[in-house]
C-alpha cells in the first residue's frame, strides 16, 4: 500500500500558505464595502407602511427560522462571531454607531421572548410597530428608525446563516476526517 504521505519542500509550503493568505484577504476586501445603507436603499420609493412590511417580514421570517433552527446556548456560543459579522455593516457615514448597542440589546431581548427564554413569551408574527412603540429608546429618531429595523433583521439574517454555515462545516470536516494534511 502507497504512502499517501506527501513529503513536501518549502517552496511547496510557502506556496500554500501565500495561496491561503491570498484567498482569505480577496475575501476581507470583498466585504469591506458592506453597508447597512446599501440594504436600506432596497426600500426608497417605498411610503412607511410599505417599508413596515417588509421588516415585518424580514424579522418574522427571520424569527420563525430561529425558533427552529437556534437555542439560547447556541446562540451565546455563537454571538461574538455575530457581532463580528454584522460590524461589516456599520455604515459608513451617520451616527448609527451610537444606536447600534441598543438595537442589538433589542434584536436579542425580541429573540429571548420568542425562543421562550426563563418563561418569557412572544407570539409571532410580530408586528413591527410594538418594536417602533415599546423598545426603541428616545435616543433612537424617528428618522432612524428604519436603520434600527434593518439592523435588527440583519442580525437575525447573519445568526440564521452562521448556525447553517456551522452545521455544514462540522458536517464536512466529519465526512473527511480521514483525509491527512500535511
Amino acid at each position: 500500500m502507497k504512502d499517501l504521505k506527501q513529503k513536501k519542500t518549502a517552496n511547496d509550503i510557502a506556496d500554500m500558505i501565500t495561496n491561503t493568505v491570498s484567498e482569505n484577504v480577496n475575501k476581507i476586501i470583498e466585504v469591506l464595502d458592506l453597508d447597512l445603507c446599501d440594504l436600506i436603499s432596497e426600500l426608497n420609493g417605498l411610503d412607511k407602511n410599505a417599508r413596515d412590511d417588509v421588516f415585518s417580514i424580514l424579522i418574522n421570517n427571520s424569527l420563525s427560522q430561529l425558533k427552529e433552527c437556534c437555542d439560547i446556548e447556541t446562540y451565546h456560543t455563537i454571538s461574538r462571531k455575530i457581532d463580528d459579522v454584522t460590524d461589516y455593516y456599520e455604515p459608513k457615514q451617520g451616527d448609527f454607531v451610537e444606536i447600534e448597542e441598543e438595537c442589538d440589546y433589542i434584536a436579542n431581548d425580541v429573540m429571548y421572548k420568542v425562543l421562550g427564554t426563563k418563561d418569557r413569551k412572544l407570539d409571532l408574527p410580530l408586528n413591527v410597530s410594538i418594536i417602533k412603540d415599546y423598545c426603541f429608546s428616545s435616543e433612537i429618531k424617528k428618522e432612524q428608525f428604519s436603520n434600527a429595523l434593518m439592523w435588527i433583521a440583519l442580525r437575525y439574517i447573519t445568526i440564521i446563516q452562521y448556525i447553517k454555515y456551522d452545521s455544514w462545516k462540522q458536517k464536512y470536516i466529519g465526512e473527511n476526517s480521514s483525509v491527512v494534511v500535511n
